[in-house]
């Protein structure tokens, strides 16, 4: 569970059958407590589940429901707080999170700038 700092009303809520509606999260969720919207997401990928995002009007409610295991239609659903990202995978929205990597490796390829010229689906490296 992420620090207090990180705790949020906001929901995204991964996993969910393909055929969902507003009407059917909202029914679900409203256990933890007053839903305030819910935001279907498109599917980025035929078969893996839809995300949506799950707004609350308490961030006790959303502690709630972030705390709890969900198995939705059958299958096990994801929630996890909404990051500044936009999304709610861990892998993007973590504090923790380690830079990207370097554009240019000076113990690889020495002190020359490196230039990238793609020709087709082949890349070549010009020094």
């Amino acid at each position: 569970m992420p620090p207090p700092s990180r705790q949020s009303r906001h929901l995204w809520v991964g996993n969910l059958p393909e055929d969902i509606d507003k009407d059917r999260i909202t029914d679900y969720f409203s256990r933890f407590g007053k839903v305030e919207g819910v935001h279907i997401l498109p599917q980025r990928y035929p078969g893996q589940g839809i995300a949506a995002f799950v707004d609350f009007y308490d961030v006790h409610a959303a502690v709630d429901a972030v705390q709890t295991a969900h198995t939705f239609s059958g299958r096990e659903i994801r929630v996890n707080y909404k990051f500044k990202d936009g999304g709610g995978n861990p892998r993007f929205g973590r504090q923790e999170q380690s830079p990207p990597p370097a554009r240019h490796d000076k113990e690889r390829y020495g002190d020359k700038t490196q230039r990238r010229y793609k020709i087709g689906e082949v890349c070549f490296w010009k020094a």
